[in-house]
């Protein structure tokens, strides 16, 4: 159950930092914001996933009785 609140703090906080990016972007090349947004979109839904794996084998160990 750790390993999923991992992931989805990790998701919704590079999320947040990629739409705020994106929207930066627009307003600087709106042409490029969009594939920029997508692919960093489907990096962190990609990458957070081995990412929230090691943070929770490393840092949080599971009670074993």
């Amino acid at each position: 159950m750790s390993l999923l609140v991992v992931y989805v703090v990790i998701v919704l906080a590079v999320e947040l930092m990629a739409v705020e990016l994106g929207l930066f972007l627009d307003t600087l090349a709106p042409t490029f914001a969009v594939p920029m947004g997508l692919g960093l979109f489907f990096a962190v839904l990609v990458l957070g996933w081995p990412l929230a794996i090691y943070i929770t084998e490393r840092w949080l160990p599971e009670k074993r009785g």
